[in-house]
C-alpha cells in the first residue's frame, strides 16, 4: 500500500474590505445624482451610523469567499436587494423576488432564492433595529487591490423625526 502526501491547498488570499475612505468622491456622486434627479431639497446627514460599515457587516460571512471585485459587487447588489426588501411590506418583498428571478439565468434560481432568504434571516436577526432604505452603492477597487465599498441611503422615518427634532432645537 503506498503512501500518498496530500498537497495542502492554500486557503485563497483574504481581502480587507475597505469601508471608509477618505476621500468623499462615491458620496458627492451620489450627492449629485440625487439633487439631479430630486431638487436641491435633498440634505447629507451626518450620522454615526454608517451604512457602508453596517452592509459590510451583513455580507461578512460571505465576502470572503469572493475572488474578484466583479464577484463583490454581485454579493453587494444581491445584499442591497435583500435588506431593502426586509424593510418593505410581504407583498413588495414579493414582488422583488419576481423582478429579481426574471433577470437571472436559467438554473441558478433555486440557489439565488436560498440564498435570498438566508440574507433575509441575517436582516431580521441581527440588524432589525436599522430600517434604512439603500439608493445607491458603489464597489472600487483601489490601486492596493482593497476594495472600497460606498452606501447611500435614506433615513427611516424614525430618524428623520429625530434629525427635524434636532434641527427645531437648534435653529
Amino acid at each position: 500500500m503506498s503512501k500518498r502526501k496530500h498537497k495542502r491547498r492554500k486557503p485563497p488570499k483574504k481581502r480587507k474590505i475597505v469601508k471608509r475612505n477618505s476621500q468623499q468622491s462615491a458620496m458627492s456622486r451620489f450627492h449629485n445624482d440625487a439633487t439631479q434627479n430630486l431638487g436641491d431639497d435633498v440634505i447629507i446627514v451626518e450620522s454615526e451610523l454608517r451604512m457602508s460599515e453596517v452592509i459590510g457587516d451583513f455580507i461578512s460571512p460571505y465576502a470572503d469567499d469572493m475572488e474578484t471585485v466583479g464577484q463583490y459587487e454581485k454579493l453587494v447588489t444581491i445584499a442591497a436587494m435583500a435588506w431593502n426588501s426586509a424593510i418593505l411590506p410581504p407583498e413588495a418583498r414579493d414582488l422583488t423576488v419576481e423582478q429579481m428571478l426574471k433577470s437571472i439565468p436559467t438554473g441558478v434560481e433555486d440557489g439565488l432564492v436560498d440564498f435570498f432568504d438566508e440574507l433575509l434571516a441575517r436582516k431580521r436577526q441581527y440588524f432589525s433595529h436599522i430600517n434604512r432604505i439603500i439608493v445607491n452603492y458603489e464597489v472600487t477597487e483601489l490601486d492596493d487591490g482593497e476594495w472600497y465599498l460606498a452606501v447611500a441611503s435614506i433615513l427611516s422615518n424614525e430618524e428623520v423625526a429625530e434629525y427635524e427634532a434636532q434641527q427645531n432645537n437648534n435653529g
